[in-house]
């Protein structure tokens, strides 16, 4: 199993690198450039991965909680690093990342209409692993 100095040697230590695991489905359209944006649920974990500038509060119940302010800091990632399944020798996908930020999903990239998700807009393709 390489690891992922070994499998893209040219990219830099420096380089901040998002690495998400996505299904053979959405792989494709990106391997193949249909999509061009990936989706990850408004959630807490990604709120926590996403955004530098949060706040944690409690709420009115006194429940831990995480606050977001007006104007949202997101984390800035070089490059994200796509891997088809958990197996060793998985298809993966080096791309540029653009940008991060809120906003509505396109419903036939796998988005749930009306909805809010941190949308990653694709750069250029760098190389394609394994």
């Amino acid at each position: 199993m390489k690891t992922f100095e070994e499998e893209y040697p040219l990219i830099s230590s420096d380089a901040k690198i998002l690495h998400l695991t996505i299904k053979k489905r959405w792989f494709d359209m990106i391997k193949s450039r249909q999509k061009n944006i990936e989706y990850r649920a408004f959630k807490r974990y990604w709120i926590l991965r996403f955004v530098s500038n949060y706040k944690r509060g409690r709420d009115r119940h006194g429940k831990l909680s995480i606050i977001l302010p007006s104007e949202i800091i997101y984390n800035k990632f070089d490059y994200v690093y796509f891997k088809n399944g958990y197996s060793s020798v998985s298809p993966t996908l080096l791309i540029e990342c653009n940008e991060i930020d809120l906003g509505l999903g396109r419903v036939p990239f796998g988005a749930i209409k009306g909805e809010i998700y941190f949308r990653i807009f694709l750069g250029r393709h760098i190389c394609k692993g394994i």
